[in-house]
Formats: C-alpha cells, sequence, structure tokens
C-alpha cells in the first residue's frame, strides 16, 4: 500500500491549512524572540578565581561595556586566626573616598550597626579562620558604568565569629566619577586562605 499525503481538495480547507500554517510560523517567531531575551538578560559568568595558597587580596576585572550590573560572590576564610572583615576597593583606590553602612546580627548578641562616611574601604563580610566554615559574601553593583558615584549592597553570612554565627547586611558608596577597571578585595589582616573563591558576574544590556 502506499501512503499519499492529504491534499486539500476544496477552498476552505486550502484555506485552514493556510491559517495553520502561517500560526504556527507566527509561534515559531515569537519563541526565538523570547529565547533571545531570555539569553540578553541572563546572569553571566565573567571571571572566576580560586586561590591555591593563600593571598592578601583577589582582583577582579570587570568589562567595560556590555554590561549593565555586576554580582560577585565570595567563598572565603581567613588564612590567620580570629575574626577579620573583607574589604572591597574599586581601582585600587586607597583614598578615603568610601562611605558604608552595615547592620550585623550575631547569634548572642544584640544586632549593631556601622557606619562609616569616609573610608578607606567598603566593608561587605566578615570572617573566620580555617578552624571553621568558609564565609559566604553576596555583592551587586548596580548601573556600574555611570559616572555618578558607584554605590553597591551586600549580604554576608559567617558560620564562626567569637561570639557565634553572624549576618550581615549593607551597602556603600564609591565617592568617585571615574569608570570602573578593577574591584579589589582583601582581608583586613593578614591572608584570605587557600580554595577561597571569587566569581564575578554580569548582567547584560
Amino acid at each position: 500500500m502506499t501512503w499519499k499525503p492529504v491534499v486539500a481538495t476544496d477552498e476552505p480547507q486550502r484555506r485552514n491549512n493556510d491559517s495553520l500554517t502561517k500560526y504556527l510560523d507566527d509561534d515559531k517567531a515569537r519563541v526565538e524572540t523570547r529565547i533571545v531575551a531570555l539569553e540578553s538578560s541572563s546572569v553571566r559568568l565573567i571571571e572566576r578565581q580560586k586561590l591555591a595558597a593563600s593571598a592578601a587580596s583577589v582582583t577582579l576585572t570587570p568589562p567595560a561595556s556590555g554590561y549593565r550590573s555586576l554580582e560577585m560572590v565570595a567563598h572565603w576564610q581567613d588564612a590567620s586566626t580570629g575574626d577579620l572583615d573583607l574589604r572591597l576597593r574599586f581601582n585600587a583606590d586607597t583614598a578615603a573616598n568610601y562611605s558604608y553602612y552595615s547592620i550585623q546580627d550575631v547569634s548572642t548578641l544584640a544586632p549593631a550597626a556601622v557606619q562609616v562616611s569616609s573610608g578607606t574601604y567598603i566593608r561587605v563580610g566578615t570572617g573566620y579562620d580555617t578552624t571553621y566554615r568558609f564565609s559566604v559574601s553576596t555583592i551587586k553593583i548596580p548601573e556600574y558604568q555611570n559616572n555618578t558615584h558607584k554605590s553597591l549592597v551586600h549580604t554576608s553570612y559567617n558560620p564562626r565569629v567569637a561570639t557565634g554565627q553572624a549576618a550581615e547586611v549593607g551597602g556603600g558608596i564609591w565617592h568617585s566619577t571615574a569608570a570602573i577597571t578593577s574591584i579589589v578585595l582583601s582581608a583586613s589582616t593578614g591572608n584570605l586562605a587557600s580554595n577561597s573563591s571569587f566569581s564575578l558576574y554580569g548582567y547584560p544590556l
């Protein structure tokens, strides 16, 4: 038996077939447009560094164009003994061009706020030494290509400080109109421990 394709033999059936073909073509176009939109809005990994040995700092380099906002994830420990802060600077600027505000909630203490108006860095988390688990900090920098002052927000979790676990939320500003060409993350004292990792992501324009 030979199978033959069904061919419309009257005008109404042909119009129905034409309408179905047009609908399928339009639907395909809509799907392709949606895929392009999703790809352009999805976060993309720009750079990731994992320390093979302890280091005082890590430098991440954002692209000059193509992205609207940046996000960093730090998974880190202190290579020395005791507590330390994770500090952020832009373009290795060590002058007093930063201000920040953060609230830290320690499990065994009342929440405490820290405000610095003319600092040489922005604090974006606290950590402890390698006796305990890694701390986690997330940092978001919206509209990082703006020529006005650059602002950020951050959250962090420290599984062990001298007085218990700690969670922190805060924000800060770099009082400069310069373009961001590098982001430096450093330990307040000593070094960041080996196997600490730092990832930079971007949200495309």
